[in-house]
């Protein structure tokens, strides 16, 4: 599913999901590289492209959101990252088989550029280093020559050949772009191609000129009959519209969701006249009568989800849902299953330990919901929330099950890991939320340019407490000795703290440089007059540490230190031992500090997905961390790693 913008970070919500640190049962081991990061087994996140090897269909590629490329051999029941030559954090949007090549394959990415595969999969090698153009959303292959193929980005198509060679940027005499959603070659007659989109076009000589054809309001997919070039369905705003002149006029055939995009369309190959669309927001639907009546058919799917590709394998039918996976439904199945196993591209956005039992964790993620661990990181299970954004979760000092967790809307609170849930407050836009560890009845929640929330009673009641109206408030970090103290990180007023529990504030502003990001705070376990902050910024961002308790700060330089970072945490298990990780797309990862930061070094080695998004350190040393995909909306799941020395 191509996307209109990537962005480093949702406009409005990022949560560092770093809680303070008390007295704790220490945990077993989690099952995480000595030394090197490995991925967690939490399965899930953000799949665009999907599709199966039309010579064998036990044989599926994913692409992934930030993940990379997955691959199964057993129709999509299980997955393994497949990404050798491509970056392995790469998004990926589409890809084509070349029918006349069979272990031909084709990739189109954001800011990579294409790639091909001739192993089915397996490798792969970019084939347009000789384009400025790096993002492309739609691509095809000639059906009878793997050589030729038509790529497409957000406002040009390019014509190859020769396999990827060499390239030939195809225009049309109004304009010297041609910006398109989709491109379809004719089966029956490979010298005809179709554009839909802003563009609207029509190629009888193999792109190298165009005739415009009628518009379809929001086109985002097209198909062509195999056995007739001028017959074609596109997949618009409301349904599905067809031609049977090559364009020139279009009738609605039906409609599938109202004011949404049909944004895949798809013939079922082993059922005659039945076909598959896929929506931005309502789902999946199918039609038996060749498009002229649709239904849905998103039974075991998650609502209001986008679908953004679909493919049948050996296994039964696959769909790719927006921040949930991958879904297969066997041909005998009466709804749709998860069928994940392996992909892990979830966007993680926070994550806690539980203080009384540290091997309890818990996984915020977007569009997912929330997740538990009750072995240290190993596995992991649904803990409740499904499809909403989570962006923190707190834990209650006393109980691993007690604990709550901001949502887009609300804050809300479970006494059983997540079984069940009760809305405690409705809060616009909550950031981060804290359980003072000295107080287990005392809460805060920071929101974004709304101030910060105060409970003492368990989250029964909140009061508000105003920060300057401009402020946008990230994080928060409650003193573990006292439950008034407060550190809030905010972008227009540095790192504001209360002595006070947010009666009155002491402004940060000057203490790092004006509009920086102040994404996470964390305060050193063995000595709580230090604090670090992880700062945000093109330049002059990095780690900040104060050792008066937040009056003044100082950027740390020292080694490699980050120049920008986004998150940051003190290992409660080694004196001086702290963690950030690093968001410039030139320095990106994990860094380590052995003298309470003022010098670091990268420790990234094995980490595959390398934008930070939340981090923790376990009271055994453990390390978890949550990750992000360049852009936002997807992710990397999360990675362990085992410190030694």
């Amino acid at each position: 599913m191509p996307l209109s913008s990537m962005r480093r970070r949702p406009a409005s919500i990022f949560i560092a999901g770093l809680l303070a640190l008390l007295t704790v049962v220490p945990a077993k081991p989690a099952a995480a590289g000595v030394n090197t990061w490995t991925s967690a087994r939490l399965y899930g996140g953000s799949v665009y492209g999907l599709t199966a090897s039309p010579a064998d269909p036990s044989i599926v590629l994913a692409g992934a959101g930030g993940a990379g490329v997955f691959r199964s051999t057993d129709g999509g029941v299980s997955w393994h990252r497949s990404s050798s030559g491509m970056p392995h954090d790469t998004i990926v949007f589409s890809f084509a088989f070349a029918p006349s090549a069979p272990s031909t394959v084709f990739a189109a990415t954001y800011a990579t550029g294409v790639y091909r595969s001739t192993d089915a999969g397996r490798s792969w090698v970019r084939i347009t280093s000789g384009i400025d153009t790096a993002s492309f959303y739609y691509l095809a292959v000639d059906p009878s020559n793997a050589a030729r193929l038509f790529i497409g980005s957000a406002s040009d198509l390019w014509r190859s050949t020769d396999g990827g060679t060499t390239w030939t940027l195809l225009t049309w005499p109004d304009i010297d772009h041609i910006a398109g959603e989709a491109l379809a070659i004719a089966p029956s007659d490979p010298r005809v191609i179709y554009v839909v989109g802003p563009s609207m076009l029509r190629s009888t000589d193999g792109g190298t000129t165009w005739t415009d054809m009628e518009p379809v309001t929001e086109a985002a997919s097209v198909w062509v009959d195999p056995g007739d070039a001028n017959t074609l369905l596109v997949g618009g705003m409301d349904g599905v519209y067809r031609s049977t002149n090559g364009g020139a006029s279009w009738q609605p055939v039906a409609t599938v969701a109202v004011n949404d995009v049909v944004i895949t369309l798809a013939p079922d190959p082993a059922v005659p006249h039945r076909f598959w669309a896929g929506t931005y927001s309502h789902g999946l639907f199918r039609s038996d009568d060749d498009g002229a009546t649709w239904y849905s058919y998103s039974s075991g799917l998650p609502a209001k989800r986008s679908v953004a590709g679909i493919t049948f394998s050996s296994a039964g039918a696959l769909c790719a849902v927006s921040q949930f996976g991958a879904f297969r439904r066997a041909p005998t199945a009466s709804s749709w299953a998860p069928s994940s196993s392996g992909i892990t591209g979830s966007q993680v956005n926070s994550l806690a330990y539980a203080p009384s039992n540290s091997a309890v964790l818990y996984a915020c993620l977007q569009g997912q919901g929330l997740f538990r661990s009750t072995d240290s990181g190993t596995s992991w299970s649904y803990a409740g929330l499904r499809g909403q954004d989570v962006s923190s979760v707190a834990v209650s000092p006393t109980s691993a099950s007690t604990i709550w967790a901001a949502t887009l809307t609300s804050v809300r609170r479970s006494r059983d890991g997540g079984v069940t849930w009760v809305k405690q407050v409705a809060v616009p836009a909550p950031t981060a939320i804290a359980v003072a560890p000295s107080s287990p009845s005392t809460l805060y929640v920071t929101t974004f340019q709304n101030g910060v929330y105060r409970s003492t009673d368990g989250g029964t009641t909140w009061h508000r407490l105003t920060l300057p109206g401009d402020v946008v408030a990230f994080c928060i970090l409650v003193d573990p000795a006292n439950a008034s103290r407060i550190w809030v990180g905010t972008r227009f007023d540095g790192i504001a703290r209360s002595t006070d529990g947010g009666a009155t504030w002491a402004s940060g502003r000057g203490s790092q440089p004006s509009g920086y990001d102040a994404l996470s705070l964390a305060i050193d376990p063995h000595n709580h007059q230090r604090l670090f902050a992880a700062i945000e910024a093109g330049s002059g961002g990095g780690v900040y540490v104060s050792s008066d308790s937040g009056g003044t700060w100082s950027r740390s330089t020292g080694g490699t230190a980050p120049e920008s970072a986004d998150v940051v945490a003190a290992d409660p298990s080694t004196a001086g031992r702290i963690y950030a990780g690093d968001d410039d797309p030139e320095a990106l990862g994990v860094y380590r500090s052995d003298d309470d930061g003022v010098s670091w070094r990268n420790i990234s080695a094995g980490l595959i997905t390398r934008t930070p998004r939340s981090l923790i350190v376990q009271p055994a040393g453990i390390i978890h961390l949550g990750t992000t995909a360049f852009g936002g909306g997807s992710g990397g799941g999360i990675f362990n790693y085992t410190p030694t020395g």
